[in-house]
């Protein structure tokens, strides 16, 4: 989704609200707890059990939210 959003080097605010749709419905589905702000910035709350595996959950929502 990404790539094909950013083959025109632009984002529209519309593509950008779909890929941070995507990344936290990817978060939930794992587990946690993801909030976003106005700004685009936010932040996840993990739960104990997940504190080990947040950044590789993370990392791999941000490169394939559909996983």
């Amino acid at each position: 989704m990404v790539r094909r959003v950013i083959r025109d080097e632009k984002i529209a605010e519309i593509e950008f609200s779909a890929i941070q749709q995507a990344y936290g419905q990817c978060l939930i589905d794992k587990g946690y707890a993801p909030t976003f702000n106005e700004d685009g910035s936010g932040s996840v709350s993990s739960p104990p059990e997940l504190v080990d595996s947040t950044d590789k959950d993370m990392e791999q929502c941000n490169a394939d939210p559909n996983s």
